[in-house]
């Protein structure tokens, strides 16, 4: 569930760092835009200082809006969309993506990751083809396939820049295999960028 990576952010992130979010979903409700009013729509919001006080409460440092990356993006809420582009988060949609292509999407996070000194990177399976990645709890219509994916991730791991990352929205009951594989892959990817 994304709703973890507030206990990520609050414990890496500052008012210096920079959040890679890679995922279908802004995450950028809050409780008062919040169609579902479920938390695991909300902490990207949540690390910016929006929301629910007990929520941010959780935080000590809040990101600021400028420094955040959506990636993949694909859907947004109405008023969740007008959220992010009034508090400056940066939106990459999958369609951007699929008409510039994805080394200009892997230009991008490169550019990204040489901005900042402190990278926290939230990776949701969902940000997938569930045609593909299918064990995820909130598919949406089409999403990277693995070759991208992990194209994308060797920059983001190989980047001194990276502090932190999570991988969230993983459901085994919904999976064929080749969203536990996928993670795999990446774990694998992650302990050999920085072995190098």
């Amino acid at each position: 569930d994304h709703a973890m990576a507030i206990g990520s952010m609050a414990a890496n992130c500052d008012h210096d760092s920079a959040i890679l979010w890679i995922d279908a979903h802004g995450d950028c409700n809050t409780d008062e835009t919040s169609i579902t009013q479920r938390i695991h729509g909300m902490p990207l919001a949540v690390a910016q200082g929006y929301g629910h006080p007990e929520l941010i409460s959780i935080m000590d440092d809040f990101v600021l809006s400028q420094n955040v990356l959506t990636l993949g993006i694909r859907s947004l809420d109405p008023l969740e969309e007008t959220l992010m582009r009034k508090w400056g988060v940066q939106i990459i949609t999958l369609e951007e993506i699929r008409e510039k292509g994805i080394m200009w999407c892997i230009d991008q996070v490169q550019t990204f990751m040489d901005k900042h000194s402190k990278v926290h990177c939230s990776y949701d399976c969902d940000s997938m083809d569930p045609k593909l990645i299918p064990g995820v709890n909130t598919p949406v219509d089409l999403g990277f396939n693995q070759t991208e994916i992990l194209e994308l991730l060797k920059v983001v791991f190989e980047s001194k820049s990276l502090k932190s990352l999570d991988i969230v929205e993983f459901n085994p009951e919904l999976d064929n295999g080749n969203t536990l594989n996928l993670i795999d892959q990446i774990q694998q990817l992650l302990h050999t960028s920085k072995e190098d």
